[in-house]
Protein backbone atom coordinates (compact mmCIF):
# COMPACT_ATOMS: atom_id res chain seq x y z
CA UNK A 1 0.00 0.00 0.00
CA UNK A 2 2.64 2.30 0.84
CA UNK A 3 5.63 3.36 -1.87
CA UNK A 4 8.53 5.78 -2.19
CA UNK A 5 7.08 8.05 -4.97
CA UNK A 6 8.11 6.71 -7.36
CA UNK A 7 6.43 3.47 -6.70
CA UNK A 8 8.95 1.81 -5.25
CA UNK A 9 10.09 -0.04 -1.90
CA UNK A 10 11.07 -0.35 0.85
CA UNK A 11 10.80 3.44 2.09
CA UNK A 12 13.50 5.20 1.99
CA UNK A 13 12.86 9.01 1.17
CA UNK A 14 11.24 11.90 2.68
CA UNK A 15 7.95 11.18 1.57
CA UNK A 16 5.45 8.19 1.40
CA UNK A 17 2.99 7.59 -1.38
CA UNK A 18 -0.26 5.63 -0.22
CA UNK A 19 -1.47 3.57 -3.39
CA UNK A 20 -4.78 3.26 -1.69
CA UNK A 21 -5.45 7.09 -1.50
CA UNK A 22 -3.36 9.03 -4.23
CA UNK A 23 -2.28 11.10 -1.17
CA UNK A 24 1.89 11.52 -0.22
CA UNK A 25 2.51 12.03 3.40
CA UNK A 26 5.46 13.14 5.01
CA UNK A 27 7.63 9.85 5.78
CA UNK A 28 8.19 11.44 9.39
CA UNK A 29 4.74 11.76 11.39
CA UNK A 30 6.70 14.33 13.67
CA UNK A 31 8.40 16.78 10.74
CA UNK A 32 8.73 20.36 13.05
CA UNK A 33 9.46 17.71 16.13
CA UNK A 34 7.44 19.58 18.53
CA UNK A 35 3.54 19.66 19.18
CA UNK A 36 2.08 22.61 18.18
CA UNK A 37 -1.03 24.58 18.18
CA UNK A 38 -3.64 24.48 15.33
CA UNK A 39 -2.53 28.05 14.02
CA UNK A 40 0.96 27.37 14.45
CA UNK A 41 0.33 23.90 12.72
CA UNK A 42 -1.16 26.03 9.72
CA UNK A 43 1.73 28.02 9.69
CA UNK A 44 4.51 25.44 9.69
CA UNK A 45 2.56 23.88 6.67
CA UNK A 46 2.72 27.57 4.62
CA UNK A 47 6.90 27.58 5.48
CA UNK A 48 7.26 23.98 4.21
CA UNK A 49 5.26 25.72 0.88
CA UNK A 50 7.21 28.41 0.74
CA UNK A 51 10.75 26.47 1.35
CA UNK A 52 9.53 23.59 -1.42
CA UNK A 53 10.22 21.13 1.89
CA UNK A 54 10.89 17.75 -0.11
CA UNK A 55 10.87 19.36 -3.89
CA UNK A 56 6.87 20.28 -3.37
CA UNK A 57 4.74 23.69 -2.56
CA UNK A 58 1.12 22.30 -2.00
CA UNK A 59 1.51 20.40 1.61
CA UNK A 60 -1.55 20.93 4.21
CA UNK A 61 -2.56 19.82 7.31
CA UNK A 62 -5.12 16.85 6.19
CA UNK A 63 -8.84 16.48 6.48
CA UNK A 64 -10.18 14.47 8.81
CA UNK A 65 -11.24 11.88 6.34
CA UNK A 66 -7.50 11.68 5.08
CA UNK A 67 -5.92 11.43 7.59
CA UNK A 68 -8.73 8.76 8.95
CA UNK A 69 -7.61 6.53 6.43
CA UNK A 70 -4.23 6.00 7.47
CA UNK A 71 -6.06 4.63 10.60
CA UNK A 72 -5.42 -0.07 10.85
CA UNK A 73 -8.76 -0.72 12.97
CA UNK A 74 -7.30 -4.42 12.82
CA UNK A 75 -3.87 -3.35 14.57
CA UNK A 76 -2.85 -2.93 18.04
CA UNK A 77 -1.78 0.24 17.75
CA UNK A 78 -2.02 2.00 14.58
CA UNK A 79 1.03 4.18 15.57
CA UNK A 80 3.11 1.14 15.93
CA UNK A 81 1.78 -0.45 12.50
CA UNK A 82 2.30 2.48 10.33
CA UNK A 83 6.43 2.25 11.52
CA UNK A 84 6.39 -1.39 10.47
CA UNK A 85 4.81 0.32 7.26
CA UNK A 86 7.73 2.36 6.47
CA UNK A 87 6.60 5.35 8.33
CA UNK A 88 9.07 7.29 11.18
CA UNK A 89 8.26 9.35 14.31
CA UNK A 90 4.52 8.00 14.30
CA UNK A 91 3.57 9.26 17.75
CA UNK A 92 1.25 7.53 20.07
CA UNK A 93 -1.33 10.89 19.98
CA UNK A 94 -3.39 13.38 18.72
CA UNK A 95 -3.01 14.96 15.36
CA UNK A 96 -4.36 18.23 13.91
CA UNK A 97 -6.36 18.07 10.96
CA UNK A 98 -7.84 20.87 8.68
CA UNK A 99 -11.24 20.13 9.38
CA UNK A 100 -13.13 22.68 12.03
CA UNK A 101 -16.03 21.59 13.70
CA UNK A 102 -19.27 22.36 12.33
CA UNK A 103 -20.89 22.89 15.65
CA UNK A 104 -18.24 24.78 17.23
CA UNK A 105 -15.62 26.89 14.86
CA UNK A 106 -13.50 27.22 17.45
CA UNK A 107 -12.84 23.21 17.90
CA UNK A 108 -10.79 21.01 14.84
CA UNK A 109 -10.89 17.04 14.55
CA UNK A 110 -8.08 15.46 15.70
CA UNK A 111 -6.97 12.12 15.30
CA UNK A 112 -5.23 9.86 17.97
CA UNK A 113 -3.14 7.86 16.02
CA UNK A 114 -2.81 4.75 19.05
CA UNK A 115 -6.31 3.85 19.31
CA UNK A 116 -7.86 5.94 16.18
CA UNK A 117 -9.68 7.80 17.93
CA UNK A 118 -11.90 10.65 16.42
CA UNK A 119 -12.15 14.00 18.78
CA UNK A 120 -12.32 17.66 18.49
CA UNK A 121 -10.19 20.15 20.27
CA UNK A 122 -9.67 23.33 20.91
CA UNK A 123 -7.60 25.31 18.37
CA UNK A 124 -5.71 26.35 21.44
CA UNK A 125 -4.65 22.61 22.30
CA UNK A 126 -0.95 22.05 21.61
CA UNK A 127 -0.99 18.69 19.00
CA UNK A 128 0.97 16.62 16.04
CA UNK A 129 1.34 17.81 12.50
CA UNK A 130 1.62 15.19 9.41
CA UNK A 131 1.58 17.37 6.43
CA UNK A 132 0.08 15.54 3.48
CA UNK A 133 -0.47 16.27 -0.24
CA UNK A 134 -1.85 15.13 -3.33
CA UNK A 135 0.13 12.29 -4.79
CA UNK A 136 -1.02 12.12 -8.36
Amino acid sequence: RFTNADGTIPLSGSVVLDQLTGLMWARSANLPGATKTWQQALDYVAGMNSSATYGYTDWRLPNLNELESLINAGAAGTAAWLTTQGFTAVQTNYYWTSTTNAASTGQVWVVNMHFGYLYFHDKANIHYVWPVRAGQ
